[in-house]
């Protein structure tokens, strides 16, 4: 879908996560000056940090023992993120700085994987 949202503005409620989050990235990636709202403020400015820094992390928060980063792949529309890259490990094993020396390597492996969506949908 090629959209030209450059000059709107959009108000996306929900947008600290799940459809919400969706809507308010395809806007801003389309070109829309974006009013993200939430009523979970603190996960609405997560979510900023998140996409500024181009990188997550997971501690403990959605398992309990076991930590995550993950990096975003961007596919062969406009650099759009499509999938995402992670490393996981059970934090008895590695913690949370642990698998955070790995970001350089996860965006390596996500850049080969970005530049092969590309060339492969040529």
């Amino acid at each position: 879908m090629n959209l030209d949202l450059r000059g709107r503005v959009a108000l996306v409620t929900g947008a600290a996560r799940g459809v919400g989050a969706r809507i308010a990235e395809r806007f801003a990636e389309h070109g829309a000056a974006v009013y993200a709202a939430d009523i979970d403020a603190q996960a609405a400015l997560e979510l900023k940090r998140i996409r500024k820094r181009s990188f997550s992390t997971d501690n403990q928060e959605f398992m309990s023992g076991v930590v995550c980063i993950a990096v975003p792949v961007q596919g062969p529309r406009n650099g759009h993120v499509c999938a995402g890259l992670a490393i996981s490990a059970a934090e008895a094993r590695l913690t949370l700085a642990g698998v955070k020396r790995f970001l350089s390597d996860l965006r390596e492996a996500a850049g080969k994987l970005s530049r092969s969506l590309v060339e492969d949908s040529r």
